[in-house]
């Protein structure tokens, strides 16, 4: 029976970083479609390009945050 090791500290750590920066995101975007139905129709393509670009924009905002 083959035996299973533990993750380093660091890479456990990497992995709970990755798991909070995952639910970050997910929790803003959550946030920002809650109001779309709000958002005027002339709006609404910049309001969607916005969106789009949101886990980009979060995952540098991210990497700037850890360094």
């Amino acid at each position: 029976m083959r035996r299973l090791s533990m993750p380093s500290p660091t890479s456990l750590h990497c992995l709970i970083v990755e798991c909070v920066e995952k639910q970050t995101e997910l929790l803003l975007l959550a946030q920002l479609t809650r109001e779309s139905a709000k958002v005027p129709a002339v709006l609404r393509a910049d309001f969607q390009h916005v969106l789009r670009l949101t886990p980009r924009l979060l995952e540098e905002l991210m990497k700037v945050w850890s360094s």
